[in-house]
């Protein structure tokens, strides 16, 4: 799935990662050993004046990569971009902020930025539980529209 910006984003992704929770937090899969784990792969591209986010996953029955997908096209465009970014920091170890914006955030923003990396890198390998806020201004580019399934 690819959701286009008609502006640059202030922010870079690249990575892939089996999801075991959703947007809101909730069980997709669950991880043990024993599973066959599916994965998820996210890339944001920068276009002349504008940007992709590249969501895909291997099409397959309740795949999860599908239901996240499903919950990213059921945000407002106003708030895509944010929901993913939020999602991304979780999971995702390659992700570069334009230092300008970041600083530009109010606290609150920076904070939860800082709040959702941390539930992300947990040594003892606890599954990220902290949910993605729909609401949270980042100051992102309204996404023009999205292609793919």
């Amino acid at each position: 799935m690819i959701f286009e910006f008609d502006a640059p984003l202030p922010f870079m992704v690249a990575g892939a990662w089996s999801p075991f929770t959703d947007l809101g937090a909730r069980d997709l899969q669950n991880g043990f050993a024993d599973e066959f784990l599916e994965q998820v792969m996210v890339s944001s591209f920068a276009l002349d004046g504008g940007a992709m986010i590249c969501f895909s996953w291997l099409n397959s029955d309740n795949a999860p990569g599908l239901r996240i997908a499903e919950q990213l096209l059921a945000q407002s465009n106003d708030q895509l971009a944010s929901v993913f970014l939020q999602f991304a920091v979780k999971h995702v170890e390659d992700v570069f902020f334009e230092q300008d914006w970041f600083y530009g955030l109010d606290a609150e923003a920076r904070v939860r930025l800082d709040q959702l990396a941390a539930d992300g890198i947990d040594p003892m390998g606890s599954v990220p539980s902290v949910p993605v806020e729909s609401g949270l201004d980042l100051q992102l580019p309204r996404c023009s529209g999205s292609f793919g399934t």
